[in-house]
């Protein structure tokens, strides 16, 4: 058996599995090709990977259009000693 890191994405969803069967009380059990599947999920997808490394390497990322509308969104609920802005 492979020992998954702490944090990886299939020790997460064998525990949420376990939590979600031990809510029933026994009454019902995960079905073991659910538990196959979810096994089976790689810990994280090379696409996106890739396109995170792409967008760090940018030096133009984040958009200027971007932190615009961020910062609009963010002093619209801000509050500062009291004062909304």
């Amino acid at each position: 058996m492979e020992k998954q890191p702490h944090n990886s994405p299939k020790r997460a969803a064998k525990a949420r599995a376990r939590r979600l069967n031990a809510g029933r009380n026994g009454h019902a059990s995960i079905d073991a090709s659910l538990v196959q599947a979810l096994e089976a999920l790689p810990a994280s997808r090379a696409g996106m990977v890739a396109r995170a490394r792409r967008l760090v390497n940018d030096p133009g990322y984040p958009y200027a259009e971007t932190i615009w509308a961020l910062s609009e969104i963010l002093a619209t609920h801000l509050e500062f000693d009291g004062f909304s802005y």
